[in-house]
Order: C-alpha cells, then structure tokens, then sequence
C-alpha cells in the first residue's frame, strides 16, 4: 500500500522530533520516530485499525507519545493528514479532511466556520496560533545525530 504525508503532516511529524531531541535527547527523538514509522507499517498491514473520526478520516494513537496518526484510505492508498498532539488543539486538521472532495461517514461541524452571518455566507477564521493571517515560520532541521524519518512515495 503507498503511503503519503500531507506537507502539514510531515512538517508536524519533525516539529515534534526536533521537540523531543532539544529537550528530552536524541534517543527519545529517534524513539518517537521508530514509533512513528512502526504505527505506519501497521496502517499497511491493516488501514481500519485506527477509531472513525471527521469526514471519513481515522486516528491512530501512537504508543508512550500523545500523538495521534490521521489518515484515510481510499484506493489502496493511505493519506496522513495529521500528526496530532491528543491535547492541544483539538480537530484543527479537519479542513485537510475537507480538501479530500468527498464525505463518508459522519460530517461534524468545522469549529473554524462562524454561523452563517445574515448574507448567508460565512467567513473563515484564521487558526488560533496565527492572528494575522501571515505564513508560518518553518520548523527547524533535526539535531545532528538524529536519523530522519522514512519518507514515503507520494
């Protein structure tokens, strides 16, 4: 089965290590990431593992680090749209999910979406990290010493 990260899936997935090597060491970024990659083999092997979440996307959570995998999979492919913290903002990945162009499953209302104002559109809110809309600064490159995670076929 081919496997892909979203751009904010692996720019998520090396913030992370980059996190955990600056202050936890290096064994504990290359931990996270054999976890990573060993939680992505098991997608493989059996893509309905993880619990159904928004839009017809699943989570997996990852062992002894609160992050959760999103993906789907559709066609033999697995999509990764999210390396998610379990306890800091919640669902902000949904609108990955909407770019997919198709719902299975339950559809939950976007948090990023106001009610529907009295034209009958609605304006998006910019995320909660970035108030003023300006493009986010990019993670930094591992540590020396830090092996990389495997990258997959797109």
């Amino acid at each position: 089965m081919r496997v892909s990260l979203h751009p904010e899936a692996d720019a998520e997935l090396l913030e992370a290590a980059v996190y955990y090597a600056e202050t936890a060491g290096k064994p504990v970024a290359e931990h996270f990431l054999a976890e990573f990659d060993r939680a992505v083999e098991l997608l493989r092997e059996r893509p309905g593992l993880g619990t159904p979440s928004h839009a017809g996307t699943r989570k997996l959570p990852l062992r002894k680090f609160p992050f959760n995998i999103v993906y789907y999979e559709r066609r033999g492919r697995l999509r990764i749209l999210a390396v998610a913290h379990q306890r800091r903002r919640p669902a902000y990945w949904r609108d990955r999910a909407h770019l997919r162009g198709r719902y299975r499953g339950h559809h939950l209302p976007d948090p990023g979406l106001p009610k529907a104002t009295e034209g009958g559109t609605r304006k998006r809110l910019r995320p909660a990290g970035n108030p003023e809309g300006k493009p986010q600064e990019q993670p930094p490159s591992l540590p020396a010493g830090v092996k990389p995670v495997q990258r997959f076929s797109a």
